[in-house]
């Protein structure tokens, strides 16, 4: 049939259309690569994982410069490229790190940016928005905190030495239900992206390191375990 027929009898109209149309040109590409000798089909491989490589960096530098939809859009088209491209190069036994490499970048960067549009969608840009400033905020008071409770906390505890007493400690418990409060919001932001994640595996894979254990309350536990130590040695005494 003639090029133009496979397009005229394509259903639908807009993103339906765009997607059946991007599907008839990846088979075309398919068909015309298979008809290429082994070595012009190695380069024509290369050049392509090289032009979507390029592509693919040049997308990620621009992507504020788009709205969230049109920037999902975008990197789910460079996406299924980068997937067809490499498909294509595993089959020739072709091992392309830089493509591998690009892929990856792409897709986590995609998932990044599925997780915020579907967030705006459910609670609105405000919502967002707030939430955003309200995890900044909290990142630089919780770098505060680790600055100063070391010192502080010393300080009180010398001063209480010094003065013979024991028990309570004001500083100590103040930071210990700051870090508690703190890491609750860390824990919120972590679950409610996951559970809007296409794929939570991959989301909790990339982001355990960076997401889940901040939002772990360390000092809260820290300061628990000693408050019940305490009170068990004091129990134990009575």
């Amino acid at each position: 049939p003639a090029a133009g027929d496979d397009e005229d009898s394509l259903p639908g109209d807009g993103p339906a259309r765009v997607e059946a149309l991007r599907r008839v040109a990846g088979d075309r590409w398919r068909g015309a690569l298979e008809g290429l000798e082994p070595e012009q089909r190695d380069g024509a491989l290369a050049h392509a994982a090289d032009d979507l490589g390029n592509t693919a960096r040049e997308t990620l530098t621009f992507l504020d410069d788009l709205s969230l939809s049109d920037s999902v859009r975008s990197l789910e088209i460079l996406d299924d490229d980068l997937r067809r491209v490499r498909e294509a190069a595993d089959e020739r036994g072709l091992v392309r790190r830089s493509l591998q490499r690009d892929r990856r970048a792409v897709a986590a960067e995609l998932q990044e940016r599925r997780i915020a549009w579907r967030m705006e969608q459910l609670f609105g840009h405000g919502f967002v928005a707030a939430l955003e400033r309200t995890i900044l905020v909290l990142l630089l008071l919780f770098v505060g905190m680790l600055l100063l409770e070391g010192p502080l906390i010393e300080r009180e505890n010398a001063r209480m030495a010094a003065a013979g007493q024991t028990g309570h400690r004001p500083a100590a418990t103040v930071f210990a239900w700051a870090d508690l409060g703190i890491c609750l919001v860390f824990l919120f932001d972590f679950c409610l992206k996951l559970a809007l994640a296409k794929r939570r595996g991959l989301y909790l894979w990339r982001n355990w390191l960076t997401g889940l254990v901040p939002a772990i309350p360390f000092g809260f536990l820290g300061y628990a375990v000693s408050w019940l130590a305490a009170a068990s040695e004091v129990e134990g005494l009575t």
